[in-house]
């Protein structure tokens, strides 16, 4: 999915406080299909809290250990809109991963 800081890199946010308890009802799953020279992914994305996602993400380019990553909900939901309008195949509606990262719902 363009759009998201190259893995390892770090974003420069602020650390978000308190982190998600890893109860499925703080982190919203969202599968990704793979287009071109894109990888399928994972995203595993925890409420936002001041406008910021913990975000892990797994990729099939390694399945094996995700990235831990924080970083703006706008500049996240921006990047699954263009995976959208791309007709990437998603796992969860768009509206209801609009919903996640703007109302935290």
């Amino acid at each position: 999915m363009s759009g998201l800081p190259p893995t390892g890199e770090p974003t420069g946010t602020p650390p978000t406080g308190t982190p998600p308890t890893g109860d499925p009802a703080d982190t919203l799953a969202l599968q990704i299909g793979g287009g071109g020279d894109e990888p399928e992914r994972l995203l595993h994305i925890a409420r936002p809290v001041n406008g910021l996602v913990r975000l892990r993400e797994w990729t099939s380019a390694d399945w094996g250990t995700p990235l831990e990553r924080e970083m703006s909900a706008d500049a996240l939901l921006n990047a699954i809109e263009r995976a959208a309008q791309q007709r990437r195949r998603m796992n969860q509606e768009l509206y209801r991963v609009r919903r996640w990262l703007i109302e935290g719902v």
